[in-house]
Order: C-alpha cells, then structure tokens, then sequence
C-alpha cells in the first residue's frame, strides 16, 4: 500500500513524497520462506554481503525509494545455493 504525503520544499511549495506501508502478513510470509532456504543451507546475500533472515526481511519490507531485485544462484544439480537480494532503485 503506499500513500501520498506533502512535505515543504525549499522554495516553500509542498512537494509529494510516497512511503510504502508494509502489510505484516507479507512479512511473516517473506520470513518463512526464507527461513525455508537457509534450513536447507541457501546462502542470503543483501546488496553482496552475507545477511540474516531477518536483515532482509526488514530491507525489502521498509524500503520507501527502493525495491529488491531477487537473483538465484544454483548448483549443477539446479538447487538453489545462494540468493542475492540487489537493490533497484527506481526514478
């Protein structure tokens, strides 16, 4: 969900800024399945450095200017090894 709020900018004019407002249930929803790829020994990485479950839970659920982008790394067998969480900023 996301809302407008108005700001004062430097010239005194009241600028639009959007924050996003996370529904808590997503997040659980996140953290269980995440929490199911490090059980069976997935890496998590946010913007390259190894992370907590809850770290990134935190960075993709308050983000206001950013999403994350999320890249899978496999083995040779096609199981997932590693997920890199990499920040898009958008415009």
């Amino acid at each position: 969900m996301e809302i407008s709020v108005r700001r004062q900018g430097k010239a005194g004019k009241m600028k639009r800024r959007k924050h996003k407002y996370y529904n808590p249930a997503d997040a659980r929803a996140l953290f269980r399945e995440l929490s199911g790829y490090e059980r069976e020994g997935t890496q998590l990485f946010l913007d390259g450095c190894p992370c907590r479950t809850e770290d990134i839970v935190d960075a993709c659920m308050v983000a206001e200017e950013q999403i994350y982008m999320r890249d899978f790394i496999s083995d040779e067998e096609e199981k997932i090894r590693r997920i890199n969480f990499v920040k898009i900023n958008q415009k």
